[in-house]
């Protein structure tokens, strides 16, 4: 793990080194570029959040785990966003976000009409109907850009990694299936429970570990996932932006997969 400690310290030094570079230069900001920033700084944040609940101990793997699965989505999101010359598909990308929030507010509105004892003073009924309002114009915006109608459904996960190859659908079925099972609590995910029995796991309770993060094989792994993904990221983000620290971020993303 202190191996991995260190890679980890030297993808986020060069990660200062490119936020450095980005505060320096004047670039035309596009809305593509944006995204590329945002996900990066998502995913910086995320892959530390979760490399701190695989390094501490006990280390807590459904945990990391769920911050993973996010890191996953983003990037699959990024990669067939950026997979388009036009920006069709970021379109739809921030369409399908705001067909998601329209029907869960057009939801609440329909709730608290029919349940008028629901609704708090400070969030009152008109309060929603005009973000229903809100949200309605936005999303009638999104469609037009996007191509799109109210009847569209969303894109979901599996859809843009199918769209992205073999190898992208093979990573949705093993990793990001497994990780939603810690993300949903589904049977699978609780199924350490089953395996400690009641006693057991109590006892892992008072030493405040879990029934994950028994196994030092599994933090390593998935810590070694993690970082291959930063460092995949970082490349990304730096080719991308044409930053000086293209070709160090090469050679950290060849030695995470093991081309050197």
């Amino acid at each position: 793990m202190d191996e991995l400690k260190e890679q980890l310290e030297e993808l986020n030094e060069l990660a200062a080194h490119f936020y450095d570079w980005v505060e320096t230069n004047r670039f035309r900001i596009t809305r593509r570029r944006l995204l590329v920033l945002e996900i990066m700084l998502f995913v910086d944040a995320n892959i530390n959040a979760a490399a701190k609940l695989l390094i501490e101990e006990p280390c807590y793997l459904d945990g990391a785990q769920m911050i993973l699965r996010s890191v996953y989505d983003i990037g699959v999101s990024g990669d067939w966003i950026l997979s388009s010359k036009d920006n069709k598909r970021l379109w739809r990308w921030l369409r399908d976000d705001r067909k998601t929030l329209y029907q869960q507010t057009d939801g609440l509105v329909g709730l608290f009409t029919a349940n008028p004892k629901l609704v708090t003073k400070e969030a009152p009924l008109d309060y929603w109907k005009d973000a229903l309002k809100s949200v309605r114009k936005e999303l009638t915006r999104g469609n037009k850009n996007a191509g799109t109608t109210d009847n569209d459904g969303t894109i979901s996960t599996f859809q843009k990694a199918r769209s992205q190859g073999d190898n992208s659908q093979r990573t949705y079925h093993t990793v990001f299936w497994l990780f939603s099972n810690s993300t949903h609590a589904s049977a699978t995910g609780l199924a350490g429970l089953a395996h400690v029995g009641s006693r057991g796991l109590l006892e892992l309770r008072r030493r405040g570990a879990t029934p994950t993060s028994t196994d030092e094989r599994d933090a390593l792994n998935l810590m070694k996932t993690g970082l291959t993904w930063y460092a995949a990221h970082i490349h990304q983000t730096v080719k991308y932006l044409g930053a000086p620290q293209a070709a160090d971020a090469k050679r950290l993303l060849d030695r995470h997969l093991g081309r050197n």
